[in-house]
């Protein structure tokens, strides 16, 4: 191997030694194996030289960054941001939500479940919407961050219905068999609190009557009508298509459970206990109460079964909207995959869990309470 120096060779005398002068060679940027190989040819030309003394051991110098015509920026330390949660889906992310005021302090833990309201949960069970009120290929499910009773953690009124986010255009079928009682707008007629509230509507009054009441469904924000008023209609009829009319955001339904006056914004009651349940599913009602059973507002409820799915409902913000007459509960959610759930809501004293099993087809009720 042939080791080139670039360096120019000069002999001199110096003059107090007598001996032969080398200039410095640099070997900054050499690797270390060519080092020891230019460390040893040396050495042994210092000993043919005779009376040279040996160079020491050259060690390998740290490497040099190539010079650049840009000046280098002064190195500073920085801390990476932590990454930010990822927005919560309106219609499955969870919210994060204090703590709820249990009253005085109790220890908490799983309860005996509560007696029923009535004779058993059957029994008091009101499926008259038979069928839900879009196709079955559409999104059949209500939205759970704007359940009925909710506010939408707070961004909106009292909500007085369920919603069914579809795209604008997906048909509207009748929920149960019927007669159109109106069919059209509300900026002569009120339906909620002021003119086109709900923009174009349909009100259906059920052929089925609920312990001597008449109960109707409401369609909100409809895009266009396609029944008329007295028109007779059956589970699936055709009724309009999805819209965003009156004070919608976006496209979907708004779909209403009214009792005995149709007008009446006050006369609501939950949806999600009014729906048939789809098959292998069942209804979760209950009531969550502080220590001494007092109903706490605006608390989330978060539910986990086996299916591993996130679900979750907040209890009714305030009285402008109306419990189940049988039930009187404060959250309520439809379509739980039947089997074991476990209930779960968060008081300033700790976390009461409860384990629940859904029945199909059938409303199960609960209370949570520390």
């Amino acid at each position: 191997m042939r080791i080139l120096l670039n360096a120019k060779t000069q002999s001199s005398k110096d003059a107090k030694n007598n001996r032969t002068f080398m200039p410095p060679v640099s070997f900054r940027g050499l690797r270390p194996g060519v080092l020891a190989l230019i460390s040893s040819i040396l050495v042994a030309a210092c000993s043919l030289q005779g009376g040279l003394e040996p160079l020491p051991t050259l060690m390998p110098m740290p490497p040099t960054v190539a010079a650049s015509s840009t000046p280098l920026a002064t190195a500073t330390a920085t801390l990476a941001p932590t990454p930010a949660p990822p927005a919560a889906s309106p219609t499955e992310a969870p919210r994060a939500v204090p703590a709820v005021a249990d009253g005085t302090p109790a220890t908490v833990g799983d309860l005996a479940d509560p007696a029923l309201p009535s004779e058993d949960a059957q029994s008091l069970d009101h499926f008259l919407f038979v069928g839900r009120p879009v196709p079955p290929h559409a999104s059949v499910t209500p939205a759970a961050s704007y359940r009925y009773g909710s506010t939408y953690e707070g961004r909106y009124d009292t909500h007085h219905g369920v919603e069914f986010e579809n795209p604008a255009g997906t048909q509207l079928i009748a929920v149960a068999p019927a007669t159109v009682f109106w069919a059209g707008d509300d900026s002569a007629t009120v339906f909620g609190t002021f003119p086109n509230f709900y923009g174009n509507l349909v009100v259906l009054r059920l052929d089925e009557h609920w312990q001597g009441h008449t109960v109707y469904a409401l369609y909100g924000h409809m895009l266009a009508v396609s029944a008329e008023a007295g028109q007779t209609v059956t589970t699936g009829d055709l009724l309009g298509y999805i819209g965003s009319s009156g004070i919608a955001r976006g496209p979907h339904l708004h779909l209403e459970a009214r009792l005995d006056n149709p007008t009446d914004y006050n006369s609501t009651r939950n949806p999600e206990l009014w729906l048939a349940p789809l098959p292998g599913t069942g209804i979760i009602a209950g009531r969550v109460i502080d220590s001494r059973g007092k109903p706490i507002p605006d608390a989330r409820v978060d539910i986990k079964c086996a299916d591993g799915r996130f679900r979750f409902a907040d209890t009714y913000h305030d009285d402008t909207v109306a419990p189940d007459d049988n039930y009187h509960e404060n959250f309520a959610l439809g379509d739980v995959p039947a089997g074991l759930c476990q209930l779960s809501v968060d008081y300033i004293s700790g976390t009461v869990k409860r384990l629940v099993m859904v029945n199909g087809a059938a409303t199960t009720f609960i209370v949570l309470q520390p």
